[in-house]
C-alpha cells in the first residue's frame, strides 16, 4: 500500500522549484497560492492537518535543511498559544490583503507581494528552526493554524 508520508521526502524540491521559477518570472509566485489553498481544502474535506505533515513543501524544506543545524530547543510557550497564532494569522492575512488592495489588480504586483511574504516567512522559519526545532515554523504557520481551526470546527458538529 502507498504511504502518503513519503511525499515529505521530496516535496522540498517543489519549494526550491517555486523559488527558482519565481525569480525567473515573478508571475510564477502565484503558485504560492496553492500552499495557501491546499491545507484549507484538506481540512474542509475532513483530513485535518494532513497537508502539514505529509505534503507541505516548506515544512519538508525546513526539515531537510535544518536537521543537522537545529539547536532542537523548545519554543517559548507564548508562541504556542491560540492568541499568538490567531494574531499571527490576522497579521499575515492583513499584509496579504493590503498587498492585493494596493496592487490595483496587477498580477505581477500581487505575485511580487506574495513572493515577498513567502521569502520573509521562510527566513522567519529558518531562524526559528535554527534556534528551536527545525519545524518550529509549523507551530505558528497561518495555514496550518487555519486548517486546525477548520478541523476543530468540523469536530464540534
Amino acid at each position: 500500500m502507498y504511504n502518503a508520508r513519503n511525499h515529505s521526502n521530496w516535496t522540498w524540491i517543489l519549494f526550491l522549484g517555486f523559488i527558482a521559477l519565481s525569480v525567473a518570472d515573478i508571475r510564477f509566485a502565484m503558485l504560492g497560492l496553492l500552499c495557501m489553498i491546499l491545507p484549507v481544502y484538506h481540512a474542509i474535506r475532513g483530513r485535518g492537518r494532513i497537508h502539514c505533515a505529509n505534503y507541505c513543501p516548506r515544512g519538508s524544506f525546513l526539515t531537510r535543511t535544518l536537521g543537522k543545524f537545529s539547536m532542537k530547543a523548545s519554543m517559548p510557550s507564548f508562541m504556542k498559544t491560540n492568541a499568538f497564532r490567531n494574531g499571527f494569522l490576522i497579521l499575515i492575512f492583513a499584509i496579504f490583503g493590503t498587498n492585493i488592495y494596493l496592487s490595483g489588480g496587477d498580477i505581477s504586483r500581487i505575485a511580487t507581494g506574495l513572493f515577498s511574504l513567502v521569502i520573509a516567512t521562510t527566513l522567519l522559519g529558518l531562524t526559528m528552526g535554527i534556534f528551536y526545532r527545525e519545524r518550529s515554523w509549523c507551530t505558528i504557520c497561518p495555514m496550518g493554524h487555519s486548517s486546525n481551526l477548520i478541523a476543530r470546527a468540523r469536530e464540534r458538529k
